[in-house]
């Protein structure tokens, strides 16, 4: 995917079926991935753990077989400190509810964090109180793809473009 890239953290099908959690289908992920990297010009990385695998897989290869030409690499069961790397040379983070928000926050990567039902709260106190405010970090309570994408557009956007044209 070269050095221009957006980290995607999708979760697996096992969290998809966890009460009161509303995840992404695949189709949208992969939607919102297109979209992304069309508006950015950029490629997809998608990280998770080995468990995260069936999904994750699954978005790679939706992504390669939609004949859209993204540039997409699975970063699957990869060693802790390769996950940092990517989160700091990123132009952006979309992940579900993880640790993979919270760490894009640590390393400075600008993260849309897609949140479980009451767990908001919880995840804007892992994230640094300025770059909340001024939307390097935004969670979002289960949202639906296309208001994950309004936001991106409205506020997200400008965080990645300038990472990218650093």
């Amino acid at each position: 995917v070269g050095d221009r890239f957006v980290v995607v953290y999708c979760s697996n099908y096992q969290k998809d079926q966890v009460a009161g959690v509303k995840q992404w289908k695949l189709d949208e992920w992969e939607w919102f991935c297109h979209q992304i990297a069309s508006e950015l010009d950029c490629g997809i990385v998608v990280v998770g753990a080995e468990y995260d695998r069936d999904k994750s897989s699954d978005l790679v290869k939706a992504i390669e077989d939609d004949g859209f030409d993204t540039p997409v690499v699975g970063f699957i069961n990869k060693p802790f400190d390769a996950v940092v790397h990517a989160l700091t040379k990123a132009a952006y983070c979309v992940a579900y509810e993880s640790g993979i928000g919270v760490l894009a926050n640590v390393v400075n990567c600008p993260c849309l964090g897609l949140m479980a039902r009451y767990h908001l709260p919880i995840a804007q106190s892992c994230a640094d109180p300025i770059q909340t405010a001024m939307g390097h970090f935004h969670g979002m309570e289960q949202p639906k793809v296309n208001e994950a994408w309004d936001w991106f557009t409205r506020r997200g956007i400008e965080h990645a473009q300038r990472r990218l044209n650093a």
